[in-house]
């Protein structure tokens, strides 16, 4: 009995971590997309974004 409340509370805890990691790195991609597009939008061109990821 305890080796089951062990094991769900352990799965909970790390598929919550899981969630957490990938929920950042989604919002990460996010920011950086709409950061390049406010650029492009202030009158940077297209090049000036490239040479910045380069």
């Amino acid at each position: 009995m305890l080796v089951w409340l062990i094991g769900t509370v352990l799965g909970f805890l790390a598929l919550n971590a899981l969630v957490i990691v990938l929920g950042a790195a989604s919002t990460a991609r996010y920011e950086e997309e709409r950061r390049d597009l406010a650029r492009l939008s202030a009158g940077h061109g297209e090049r000036d974004i490239l040479v910045a990821e380069a």
